[in-house]
C-alpha cells in the first residue's frame, strides 16, 4: 500500500504524537519490526527522522508494517488508531497457517528421472522396490 502525500502527513504527525523522542521511536521499531531507525533515517530532528522513516518504509513497501507496529506499541494512540483502521484487513485476524485435516486417501507420486547411457534401470532399482513404505 503507497500512502499518499496527505497520508504521510497524517502518520508522520500521529508518529510524533505517540512517540515523542527519537528513542521511544527507535525502540518501537527494533522491537515491533527488527529495524533500527538510525540506519534508516540517520540523523536529525524527531520530525525529519520521522518524514525519513515514512519515505522508506513507503518506498520499500512495509508502511503498514509500521502502522501496526506502531499502533502495537502504543493502541492509546486515537491517530494511531485512526490510520490503522484505514489499512486493508485492519479487522481481520490472517491466520499464520491454518490446519490441515488429515486425510487416509491413497496417493499415488510419479517419479520422472533421466537413464543416462549404459545404466541398467533393472539392476538399480530393484533394491529399491523391495522396500515397503
Amino acid at each position: 500500500m503507497g500512502l499518499s502525500g496527505q497520508q504521510r502527513k497524517q502518520l508522520q504527525s500521529a508518529l510524533i504524537d505517540a512517540f515523542p523522542t527519537t528513542a521511544s521511536l527507535e525502540q518501537m521499531l527494533a522491537f515491533g519490526l527488527d529495524k533500527n531507525l538510525r540506519a534508516i533515517a540517520g540523523e536529525g530532528s524527531l520530525q525529519d527522522i520521522i518524514f525519513k522513516l515514512i519515505q522508506v518504509a513507503n518506498a520499500e513497501g512495509w508502511v503498514e508494517d509500521l502502522v501496526r507496529a506502531a499502533r502495537d506499541s502504543n493502541p492509546g494512540n486515537p491517530q494511531l488508531k485512526a490510520i490503522a483502521e484505514g489499512l486493508p484487513n485492519s479487522g481481520a485476524e490472517t491466520p499464520l497457517s491454518i490446519p490441515q485435516k488429515p486425510t487416509h486417501q491413497v496417493q499415488t507420486i510419479l517419479i520422472l528421472a533421466a537413464i543416462p547411457k549404459g545404466l541398467r534401470l533393472d539392476t538399480e532399482i530393484s533394491p529399491l522396490l523391495s522396500l515397503s513404505l
